[in-house]
């Protein structure tokens, strides 16, 4: 077992979905090169992926609330692939292409993937079939090892943009408003489909389960939301186009974080905070900005904190002192990078 204080991270974790103030989950993930791929299809081999990614567990240690984890990942907003696009992988990133298909075309996919597909099974969503089998994979391989995960399937308005394209998503949101939400009607029973899918491949027999990258564990179903495509929004338009969609998936799941990602979404804030079911937010201030640590963004967490929402912060070691300091009486779930074991057995005695 590469972990060894499981139940005590649970309880952890239980504590702080409760909302237990001054708690502080230090997640010290130990720098480690990560597996590499060559393409695509290496990179879906999810057998040579499990491989992979237990030689690469075997180099870390995972001391505090860091656990292994293992998803059926086809990088961030694989939902948009079980809809018509394809994972463009490279070496740094993952990308995936856009379609030329009409709101139409779309809505039909969408529902021939709620009330057609069976289970993934189906030759017309070959990579919905492969996310359900990898899970079942991963699940059945996992043992005392590491938790199977929720992939980073993102939902909504983010996955309408990378299957069409975010300009051409924005002419419609102007010429046909009416058209794109009955799409997003359709699009939130395949999240659901899916979703729901999932959390029962992996849940454990005690009931938890895991979100794949945030590190992210709790009793129920998991998950995180977020909408990158906001900074191009107008608060009204986002009242109208995603809140209605984020405040259905948060009343669904019982532990979520929203991701909060870039200066341009910072004004949706006031409507995101109005979702009681939204735990934490998790600021990422954006390339070319101050980390989290940065004095300029205490206002804003100040507010995130009196809405009753725990924060997810990114944090230098160096930082966390100071921070954790001002910060002493919310939830806070830290994540920083350990150089070895030492380090990170040390960052978690000083600040848990």
């Amino acid at each position: 077992m590469l972990k060894t204080n499981w139940d005590e991270t649970t309880n952890k974790f239980d504590a702080w979905w409760n909302r237990q103030n001054g708690l502080r989950l230090i997640v010290a993930d130990v720098s480690v090169k990560s597996p590499s791929y060559k393409d695509i299809g290496d990179f879906s081999d999810y057998r040579m992926n499990l491989k992979k990614h237990k030689a690469f567990f075997e180099q870390k240690s995972f001391h505090g609330e860091v656990f292994p984890d293992l998803a059926p990942y086809l990088g961030p907003g694989s939902l948009s692939t079980f809809i018509g696009s394809e994972p463009i992988y490279s070496e740094n990133t993952i990308w995936f292409s856009e379609t030329q298909n009409t709101l139409d075309e779309i809505k039909e996919r969408c529902e021939m993937l709620v009330y057609k597909s069976d289970g993934g099974h189906s030759s017309d969503f070959a990579w919905y079939k492969w996310t359900i089998d990898s899970a079942k994979y991963y699940k059945r391989m996992s043992g005392n090892i590491f938790r199977p995960s929720m992939p980073d399937l993102q939902q909504n308005l983010d996955i309408l943009s990378a299957v069409m394209g975010p300009e051409r998503l924005l002419v419609e949101l102007m010429d046909d408003p009416d058209g794109v939400i009955e799409v997003l009607d359709k699009l939130y029973m395949v999240w659901e489909k899916v979703f729901d899918e999932i959390t029962d491949i992996i849940m454990d027999d005690a009931g938890y389960t895991a979100y794949t990258h945030y590190n992210l564990l709790g009793k129920g179903s998991t998950s995180v939301l977020q909408s990158d495509i906001s900074c191009m929004l107008s608060e009204d338009m986002f009242k109208k186009f995603e809140i209605p969609y984020l405040r259905k998936q948060a009343d669904r799941i019982d532990n979520v974080i929203y991701h909060l990602d870039g200066p341009g979404s910072v004004r949706h804030l006031d409507a995101l905070l109005e979702i009681e079911n939204i735990n934490a937010i998790q600021w990422v201030p954006g390339a070319g900005t101050p980390g989290n640590a940065d004095e300029s963004y205490y206002d804003m967490y100040d507010k995130i904190i009196r809405a009753g929402k725990g924060l997810y912060v990114f944090l230098n070691p160096w930082e966390i002192k100071e921070f954790v300091k001002v910060f002493s009486n919310c939830r806070l779930l830290i994540r920083t990078r350990a150089e070895n074991e030492e380090e990170q057995l040390k960052l978690v005695e000083e600040y848990s």
